[in-house]
């Protein structure tokens, strides 16, 4: 019976037998198989019997109330006395042989329910030796004969987001890029599609698929999530920097913001700046500090060559400190690994849990591991960057830098922290 004709069924007795429904517990969606513990509708009709609001409880077939004999008592025990019936089934617990039936048929239900979940796992598991993908196929994916392939509806509208997305990263170009094309996304989607592995051609549990982009190029969109580095606009002003420029006293992002002077000319000069308001807050813990994006962008127009040649002979890039960052990197994955099994063995609390996971990922994060070859950038790279939109100039600044620390006392030479990954 579908959840509406069982509580047709149930209204239509009530209405025979002179009983006044106080309130219909629906779990629909969830197996009666499942633990108590896990059917909140369950768990707050226990609650209303130990608080006596009700004379009597119905359901249609024993099964539907529970198909576990150790949690059919666990709950009959929280229930006050509360008695129950099935309408489509004659039971009653009044005596030794009636007590005997419901536990034998509650056992049957159990075994039933036991029976079919091993089937579907043996069948799964047949699939999964024979190299079928089982689960919905990711968006821009669909399932043809045990395998992923790119769908033809929407193949065009996710290569085209992808590649927006890799020029700008700006998810809500992306995500118009999409829309364009017939593909509606939204943001929690978009972050989700971007996240998996699937879409440089390894789904889930590690099945081959046809890639959109390179793991290279995924490993790209993963560096410029960790490091919140959103293409952010305000209103129809671009900024350069912002999000990666860092104030070096109380470690925040500077908040970008800009001013308008209107000449007597007739022309209008936009002067953009980024500023450290944290001195606003209680604590006051650091100046108000300000620099000017003009002058940041000359200082990198300058020098960055001169400080990418720093690091290229630099001991950052030996071959020991690359071992050891990797060594690192895949220590801090372990532990996470081991934590989310504490996790889910019920060993930790949700709250211990987001805490500590929070904690490694900050550290994961910190440890930036060295390209193969030092970061450089291409002979004349000027003369392009003179030609970019400040849309594009943002992307190139933060897909090159990591962040830019600022001090009142550095503001003529701030430090730059290359993302290694990117270059």
């Amino acid at each position: 019976m579908s959840v509406d004709a069982q509580i047709s069924a149930l209204i239509a007795f009530c209405e025979a037998n002179g009983y006044t429904p106080y309130k219909i517990y629906n779990d629909a969606g969830i197996s009666a198989r499942k633990s108590y513990k896990k059917r909140p509708a369950l768990l707050e009709m226990i609650r209303d019997c130990s608080e006596k609001k009700l004379d009597i409880v119905l359901f249609t077939r024993l099964d539907r109330f529970f198909r576990s004999v150790p949690d059919y008592y666990a709950c009959i025990n929280q229930m006050a006395g509360v008695p129950w019936r099935a309408i489509s089934e004659d039971y009653e617990t009044t005596t030794p042989d009636g007590v005997f039936k419901v536990n034998i048929m509650l056992s049957v239900a159990q075994s039933e329910a036991d029976k079919t979940s091993a089937r579907l796992k043996d069948a799964f598991a047949y699939k999964r030796a024979r190299g079928d993908y089982l689960g919905k196929p990711p968006t821009g994916y669909i399932r043809k004969n045990g395998q992923l392939v790119k769908d033809p509806a929407t193949s065009k509208a996710v290569s085209v987001m992808f590649d927006t997305y890799l020029h700008t990263f700006s998810p809500m170009a992306a995500i118009n890029a999409a829309a364009d094309h017939g593909l509606r996304l939204e943001r929690a989607h978009f972050i989700k599609m971007i996240t998996s592995k699937a879409y440089c051609g390894e789904a889930a549990g590690g099945h081959p698929c046809e890639p959109y982009i390179t793991p290279e190029q995924w490993e790209k969109a993963q560096e410029v999530k960790r490091s919140r580095r959103t293409t952010l606009k305000y209103g129809k002003r671009v900024y350069l920097f912002s999000g990666i420029a860092v104030c070096g006293y109380c470690g925040r992002r500077m908040v970008a913001k800009s001013q308008v002077s209107h000449h007597i000319d007739g022309t209008t000069v936009i002067h953009k700046r980024y500023v450290c308001d944290s001195y606003l807050g209680k604590g006051r813990t650091c100046p108000h500090l300000m620099i000017t994006e003009n002058k940041l962008e000359d200082y990198l127009l300058t020098h960055v060559d001169k400080l990418l040649q720093d690091i290229r002979i630099n001991d950052h890039f030996s071959v020991a400190g690359y071992k050891s960052r990797v060594n690192n990197k895949n220590r801090l994955k372990a532990k996470l690994e081991r934590l989310k099994e504490v996790y889910i063995d019920g060993d930790m609390d949700r709250e211990e849990y987001r805490t500590k996971k929070r904690e490694i990922e900050s550290e994961l994060d910190a440890i930036v591991i060295p390209s193969d070859r030092p970061p450089q950038l291409p002979d004349g790279w000027k003369e392009v960057y003179d030609q970019l939109t400040a849309e594009n100039k943002q992307a190139f600044w933060k897909s090159a830098i990591k962040s830019i620390i600022v001090t009142n006392e550095t503001k003529d030479h701030p430090e730059v922290i290359f993302a290694h990954r990117i270059l």
